[in-house]
């Protein structure tokens, strides 16, 4: 088995990251509307179900939270953490005050 070097994956994973992963979510998946981000839309962006569940959005928060702080910190990277944590304090409660799956 051939073994891999570090820094060509590191690469081709920042890459990814910064060029294709990243901008794909702030051009399709928030929520400038209502707040949030969308989690069910097709791999065009389009959007299947304005439905989002907690779990994507408190993913979403500690993505870009640390991409800001961990990789470039742009301000709209930390405006969509804050965003996303605003939409989740005001929605993710059920009845009994508990955060929803």
């Amino acid at each position: 088995m051939q073994s891999l070097s570090f820094q060509p994956l590191h690469k081709l994973y920042d890459n990814l990251l910064r060029n294709d992963i990243i901008p794909w979510w702030l051009r399709h998946g928030i929520d400038r509307e209502c707040g949030g981000l969308f989690n069910c839309l097709n791999d065009d962006g389009s959007i299947i179900s304005t439905d989002k569940y907690m779990w994507s959005q408190c993913r979403a928060i500690w993505t870009f939270a640390a991409f800001y702080n961990r990789f470039e910190p742009r301000p709209e990277y930390l405006e969509v953490a804050r965003s996303t944590a605003d939409f989740v304090f005001k929605h993710g409660r059920d009845e009994r005050g508990w955060y929803v799956w």
